[in-house]
């Protein structure tokens, strides 16, 4: 909960526009709760339960309800083009495959993790071995 509403307060500061924000997913702006405040939700790519995903800023996106529930519960093909929308939508302009290799270079990212995201049709084939490949240069 700590790193969600540490998030939270950077994305308003960095990103918000007219006091709210925007899911990176479907671009959809976030509906305000009882506090004023924009409903947001943040989404692990490689989900900390089950798949054990780092509980790391590069690892989350902001997403409305709809889509993070879709994330979620969706077909493997409709979840698909969930993942290419977040892949370009996303705040940061950062695509996966350089979030990824961000986590592995701080030694966060786990052969399991690329595993379930060739699985769940979150990357590629070519992306995995992007990212497999990728080794650490001293």
């Amino acid at each position: 909960r700590k790193l969600h509403d540490l998030l939270k307060s950077y994305y308003m500061q960095r990103y918000s526009e007219n006091g709210t924000l925007k899911c990176e997913c479907c671009e959809a702006e976030a509906f305000l709760n009882v506090k004023f405040q924009p409903y947001v939700e943040f989404h692990h790519l490689i989900p900390f339960k089950g798949a054990y995903g780092p509980d790391h800023f590069l690892n989350l996106f902001v997403l409305c309800p709809e889509c993070h529930k879709k994330l979620h519960f969706i077909n493997l093909d409709e979840r698909e083009s969930y993942y290419k929308k977040l892949n370009c939508n996303n705040y940061m302009h950062e695509s996966f495959v350089k979030r990824l290799i961000a986590l592995k270079k701080k030694d966060l990212l786990r052969s399991y993790h690329l595993e379930y995201l060739l699985a769940d049709r979150a990357i590629t084939e070519r992306e995995h071995k992007k990212i497999a490949v990728w080794r650490r240069t001293v």
